[in-house]
């Protein structure tokens, strides 16, 4: 299980805004309380990231913007444990199909360590409100999870390009570049396939190009992208 940083009383560095260089990050504010103080809304905008309020799960899904960093805040009501545990795990599962990279962070504003743990096992990435220190390290600890998040959009993105890149190569190919991926030397290859050396250098020299490898350790690392349910020897 993951632990909130903030429950764990870990130090929470503050974020660079300079670390999202292609877009502002966003932060999808939904709004289950509104027992809510502003001031986190207004230092989040104060660093450069869009603060959007949405009072239907749909709708964050919906306006999710895959080109940027992006997490939702979740405004809890106190005593709605039941009704948290449905709303979590139902956004948890929207964002891992739909393949988004959103952590879940929770605002309460009195949460207690029991109800924040049931919170965590429900799928949420932190919790946050008063069992912080102060407003500030509010702000940092979702500034800290937009980093998270800037980082997993590029591999997804990464991830997406290679697959592009590998379906563009014919099936026969494509088996060949999994026996690369796994080890296979091309004398291993032509023993594995029973076809020509000439044939194996062909067919490797051809995925380098199709995946656009500037190297062979490129390349193995495109294709751990495309293949990473294929075990390497």
């Amino acid at each position: 299980m993951k632990q909130a940083s903030a429950v764990a009383n870990e130090p929470i560095a503050s974020a660079d805004p300079a670390f999202f260089t292609e877009s502002a990050p966003r932060v999808y504010v939904l709004v289950e309380s509104l027992d809510y103080d502003n001031f986190l809304t207004m230092d989040l905008q104060s660093r450069g990231v869009i603060v959007d309020t949405y009072f239907r799960s749909e709708q964050v899904l919906a306006s999710f913007d895959r080109s940027r960093a992006g997490c939702i805040l979740l405004l809890l009501e106190e005593s709605s444990i039941r009704s948290a545990k449905e709303l979590i795990t139902r956004l948890k599962f929207a964002i891992d199909r739909a393949c988004l990279a959103a952590p879940i962070i929770v605002y309460m504003k009195y949460p207690d360590i029991s109800s924040a743990l049931n919170y965590l096992r429900y799928g949420a990435s932190d919790i946050i409100g008063k069992i912080t220190r102060d407003k500030s390290e509010q702000t940092n600890v979702i500034l800290s999870w937009l980093e998270k998040s800037e980082l997993a959009r590029k591999r997804l993105n990464a991830r997406y390009e290679a697959l592009e890149l590998f379906n563009q190569l014919s099936p026969p190919i494509q088996e060949t570049a999994i026996l690369v991926y796994q080890g296979l030397s091309n004398n291993e290859i032509v023993d594995r396939s029973g076809k020509k050396l000439r044939t194996i250098e062909n067919r490797r020299s051809t995925i380098m190009k199709t995946m656009k490898a500037k190297s062979f350790a490129d390349l193995i690392q495109k294709l751990g992208l495309v293949l990473e349910d294929y075990p390497s020897l």
